[in-house]
């Protein structure tokens, strides 16, 4: 699965970070029953040419994620696994107790014409974009401006978990889609992630309150995973500052590349905080979804 996710990454950006570590952790969540919710194809060669995963996010949104080996693109692969991705999608919908709208939705690369073309024959609309944005650092940083009163230290590891969690998920619930999501997921999801480092998250303290924290880890490249600043401490700068203390720690550690994920239409202005940081969009990938129930 790993190589079709690489060979998939390479047709579409020319490159790709994907592991069977990372993906392995992936599959251990708690979101999905593989056997139920997941399938993949298989050519008569033994290649894996196709995979596809459908599961709830909330009591009113499922997602889903697929991919496509490129040495079957064209083939009609795609639509019959989305097609299976939607049945079963509608059947997960009817086993939730909330009443009220529900939505399908999942993403794809925008470079990706075919995927385009599949979705709007399948009834799927685009609703948003996200991009991947990189800077290649090729000078020491611009030291950062701290907001006045601000320290900052690393996280410690077995005491600040849940501090950070915490602050994420207040900062995060203003992002559209976010979903509330669990201390146990988020541990899974980032702090038994392939690459994570507690020396590489930081934590922006106002007196004994905490302002903002960023998390970063490094694989591939360097990667700024979650950075969250409290609605009480945005518009002061503190963003740039700890987006630039991670890019000089990294820096300093002889990676050169960082990238990170953000939603093209952030409310929060993250698009302009990171262009301003020197960093520009190597990747976009399209959001679609579907309403599968009204009621």
């Amino acid at each position: 699965m790993a190589d079709l996710i690489a060979a998939r990454d390479v047709a579409d950006y020319g490159s790709s970070d994907a592991s069977v570590k990372e993906l392995q952790n992936y599959w251990e969540a708690p979101r999905f029953d593989l056997q139920e919710d997941a399938r993949i194809m298989i050519a008569p060669d033994r290649l894996i040419v196709g995979y596809e995963e459908v599961y709830p996010r909330s009591e009113e949104r499922l997602e889903f994620d697929g991919y496509v080996h490129p040495r079957e693109a064209g083939r009609g692969f795609g639509t019959l696994l989305l097609r299976w991705a939607e049945g079963r999608a509608r059947q997960r919908a009817g086993e939730m107790q909330a009443t009220g709208q529900v939505i399908l939705r999942g993403n794809t690369a925008a470079a990706d014409q075919n995927a385009r073309a599949m979705f709007n024959a399948e009834g799927f609309g685009l609703v948003r974009q996200f991009w991947r944005m990189e800077i290649e650092m090729t000078s020491p940083p611009e030291r950062p401006a701290w907001p006045a009163g601000i320290s900052v230290r690393t996280m410690r590891p077995d005491r600040d978990e849940r501090v950070v969690y915490a602050a994420i998920e207040e900062a995060f619930a203003d992002h559209w889609g976010h979903v509330p999501r669990s201390y146990e997921d988020w541990e899974q999801a980032v702090l038994q992630s392939d690459g994570f480092d507690p020396a590489l998250t930081f934590i922006a303290f106002d007196g004994h309150e905490v302002a903002g924290v960023i998390v970063n880890r490094y694989r591939d490249i360097a990667w700024v995973w979650q950075l969250a600043v409290r609605r009480a401490w945005r518009k002061r700068g503190l963003g740039l500052a700890l987006l630039l203390h991670s890019f000089d720690v990294f820096y300093q550690r002889g990676h050169r590349a960082v990238g990170l994920g953000v939603d093209a239409r952030s409310q929060t202005g993250a698009t302009r905080l990171y262009e301003k940081a020197g960093m520009h969009v190597t990747r976009r990938y399209d959001a679609y979804e579907k309403v599968l129930r009204n009621e």
